[in-house]
């Protein structure tokens, strides 16, 4: 086949542009560039095929950057078939804008060119206008209610006319010794101590509306049969339509103040557990593991709702070692948390997962077991999940990387065979940049057999003082010595961390070029300690601190400091260089506070 024929040419043109590949097109098109014919219709022809294959590249190049979502790019002028792409591209800069102010919160925009997307897109910002406005009026209403229950020392108590307790807040709670069980339908007048109170209680409203609210003071009676003095007065409420329909009560304790500081403390204190675990199930249980009291999150979850007081925690466990955790708590005393993933099993037979922390508080005259559960199934599923997709894609990787070496291998030795019976001087440099070419790749795939096992390894307690003396023995030193001032210490770490200490040093050892030390040492600082390694080489120049974490700093293949800050950093710490050019190189891996302990005082 003659590739200078003009019909081959020509041919190789049009299946070009039927296959859309515009690096062939513009192969042809460059081929095709000086041919001529005298025949004045296939010069014609010829011309028109160069013209459409020039359109159709530029078109292409155009139709690209919309699909990539780059809508300022300038549309090629006087191709007739972008018509209605430039349309398509004008209603997406208009939709894109309009979007951005309906991301501002201006949702006084409307699309009318769109047919049906148009009627969507103005129904949602409707919508949108509409929630915001409800989630003002809520918010302000949310406000309103807070501010008056969680702030107000005052007792708040609500009736109906009649004087049935509707609603009574945390200081009302508190200062009369019930729960919002206990209170909610009792009549008003069950909270005084005599008859006079009873009697006055509900004549200190104004039902007329025509003069001010009474204020009065009553002997009122605590839960647990304790007199005490209040001061009180009434407000009638209306309802929408302005109609009377409650009465609120403001009351305040004006008895002794030690006993009323007292009841707030204990109040403060019940109401605090409560408010930090409400999204929990919170059980108190017994000595013998009966539930004395469980909150409505706890019963919905675990009983339908049911009230399960009486019955024993370790029907709902699974696992035998959180009783033996619960028993043991018990033995323990006051003052010890324990903490534990389990299974529980509802009255529905659904199994959770739940994180449970237990520990003991007084109740009563004795002790009792508050244990807090958090529901953490979902986390549990994608934990399954993410470990499975790890493990596919870790089996992935290595399949991939397996046939990749072979390849190389293969292609490796087909060079070298090449290269061997090459003599031809030009052609056997091009084949000892392959060959460099193929063992670079090489060595980038067994990089990353070092990144995909990064962050797999769960963390555990490392011996960095012995840890760093045993790498240090395997280590060509030459005549650098290693000074080491580390406290007897141990880290919470990926184990790679002892692998991340020897490559730096390794890295000092071949870049300070004139190191003849190398010293270990730790310090604390805030809510971080420092684990430092540093030489006297020639230090490393401040514009190139960061630059050497860089993913191939400087063409080098190893990416050796860039690996160790990954790794570090799957651990929870992070690395940086510190030191002064020309006086050293010093290294430091910041480590949080919770993730070292030093076991003793002084150094090993």
């Amino acid at each position: 086949m003659d590739e200078n024929d003009p019909n081959q040419m020509v041919l190789e043109l049009l299946k070009a542009m039927l296959e859309g590949k515009n690096s062939k097109i513009e192969a042809a098109l460059w081929k095709i560039e000086a041919l001529h014919s005298p025949d004045p219709v296939k010069e014609e022809i010829i011309e028109a095929l160069r013209r459409l294959g020039q359109e159709q590249v530029a078109a292409s190049e155009f139709i690209g950057e919309l699909a990539k979502g780059h809508l300022d790019v300038e549309a090629p002028p006087a191709i007739a078939s972008l018509g209605n792409y430039k349309q398509l591209q004008a209603n997406l800069r208009q939709i894109n804008w309009i979007l951005d102010r309906i991301a501002a919160g201006d949702y006084g925009h409307r699309l009318d060119f769109l047919g049906d997307f148009e009627r969507t897109m103005n129904q949602m910002v409707a919508a949108l206008r509409d929630k915001d406005e409800l989630e003002s009026r809520l918010e302000k209403s949310e406000l309103m209610f807070r501010t008056v229950v969680e702030t107000s020392p005052t007792t708040i108590t609500i009736t109906d006319l009649n004087g049935k307790v509707q609603f009574m807040n945390p200081a009302g709670l508190a200062m009369w010794g019930y729960e919002i069980g206990e209170v909610l339908g009792r009549d008003i007048t069950e909270f005084l101590a005599d008859d006079r109170g009873r009697k006055e209680i509900l004549n200190i409203v104004d039902r007329t509306g025509r003069s001010e609210p009474k204020v009065a003071e009553f002997l009122s009676l605590k839960n647990n049969g304790t007199e005490f003095w209040i001061e009180a007065h009434g407000t009638l409420m209306s309802d929408e339509t302005g109609r009377p329909d409650r009465i609120m009560y403001l009351v305040w304790d004006v008895d002794y103040r030690m006993r009323l500081e007292k009841a707030l403390e204990d109040s403060e204190k019940r109401y605090r557990t409560m408010v930090e675990s409400s999204s929990s199930m919170i059980f108190i249980l017994d000595t013998d593991l009966s539930i004395i009291y469980g909150n409505r999150q706890g019963y919905f979850t675990l009983n339908d709702g049911s009230n399960m007081t009486g019955s024993s925690m370790t029907t709902f466990l699974d696992d035998h070692s959180t009783v033996d955790m619960l028993k043991a708590l018990l033995r323990s005393g006051e003052g010890v948390v324990m903490t534990k993933d389990t299974v529980m099993t509802t009255h529905a037979s659904i199994r959770l997962w739940v994180q449970m922390t237990a520990q003991i508080v007084p109740f009563a005259q004795g002790k009792a077991v508050f244990v807090s559960c958090n529901d953490i199934t979902n986390l549990k599923r994608t934990e399954d999940k993410l470990r499975s997709a790890t493990r596919k894609l870790t089996l992935l990787g290595s399949l991939t990387r397996h046939d990749v070496i072979n390849y190389l291998t293969s292609l490796e030795g087909y060079l070298e065979l090449a290269q061997v019976r090459n003599k031809d001087e030009a052609i056997d440099r091009h084949l000892k940049k392959a060959r460099q070419s193929a063992a670079n790749i090489l060595h980038q795939m067994e990089l990353t057999r070092n990144y995909q096992n990064l962050g797999l390894m769960e963390p555990e307690w490392i011996d960095i003082t012995s840890g760093v003396q045993k790498e240090m023995a395997g280590v060509e030193l030459g005549d650098v010595k290693i000074i080491s001032s580390l406290p007897n210490m141990e880290v919470l770490a990926d184990p790679i961390i002892l692998s991340c200490i020897k490559n730096v040093v390794q890295n000092s050892l071949k870049h300070g070029q004139k190191t003849t030390k190398v010293e270990f040492s730790f310090l604390e600082e805030g809510e971080n300690g420092f684990l430092i390694i540093e030489d006297d080489g020639k230090g490393i120049p401040a514009s190139l601190k960061e630059q050497i974490f860089e993913w191939g700093y400087k063409g080098r293949t190893g990416h050796g400091l860039h690996f160790i800050r990954e790794a570090l950093s799957a651990s929870g710490m992070w690395i940086r260089e510190n030191g002064i050019e020309g006086k050293g190189a010093r290294f430091e891996i910041i480590i949080p506070k919770e993730n070292y302990r030093i076991l003793s005082p002084g150094s090993q």
